[in-house]
């Protein structure tokens, strides 16, 4: 659980960075993607790595996470634009579990 929350990892994020890049440029959106893996890679330094995510946080203190606004946009996008992004799929479905606020419905 830790590794989904606090974060995925060079070649995790990576990945699902240029799925979700891809799903953006099909749609006109001219994401770069030097600037796109410069987020990634700065956020896998050791010392941005010691700081807890925004969802770890959310997670710890029982609120709904934010994984539908991040994973499930590029997961809905994608199958409309008929691109595959099994990484954002596979993490929506996980964050789902994990969220409280679906625990509670």
């Amino acid at each position: 659980m830790k590794i989904l929350i606090m974060g995925t990892g060079a070649v995790g994020s990576l990945y699902g960075g240029k799925l979700a890049r891809a799903v953006a440029q099909a749609q006109g959106l001219p994401l770069k993607e030097s600037r796109a893996d410069e987020h990634v890679e700065g956020s896998q330094t050791p010392a941005m790595s010691a700081f807890p995510t925004s969802m770890a946080h959310d997670l710890a203190r029982g609120k709904r996470l934010e994984y539908d606004a991040l994973n499930g946009a590029v997961v809905r996008f994608g199958e409309r634009l008929g691109i595959p992004v099994p990484l954002n799929r596979t993490f929506y479905g996980l964050l789902a579990r994990l969220d409280p606020a679906s625990q509670r419905a």
